[in-house]
């Protein structure tokens, strides 16, 4: 049996990951680092998106919630829809942040 990362409907997170993100305007802003999965419902609830990485590495790590990127199929990556502004003083991404 082949083995399919992909369908119309369905993708594997192997996939997702270190897929390009953009902003409405279509600008690159950075990449999938990582996708998050409710444990209980396993529904995905976020992704991590690494902003201002230099040939992957470095870069500023953030969750942001999966309802807010589409897929783009013309650029071949995500276009968030919300504004990447933060409160001062707001962390980074950290894995021990409570679900979006």
């Amino acid at each position: 049996m082949e083995h399919r990362d992909e369908t119309t409907s369905l993708i594997s997170i192997g996939k997702v990951k270190n897929t390009d993100v953009y902003d409405t305007e279509g600008n690159h802003l950075g990449m999938v680092g990582d996708v998050l999965i409710d444990k209980r419902s396993g529904v995905i609830t976020g992704a991590i998106v690494t902003f201002g990485s230099v040939l992957g590495l470095g870069g500023d790590e953030r969750q942001v919630p999966w309802v807010s990127l589409k897929y783009d199929t013309r650029q071949g990556g995500y276009v968030l829809g919300v504004p990447l502004r933060q409160p001062d003083g707001a962390p980074a991404f950290s894995p021990y942040a409570a679900a979006i």
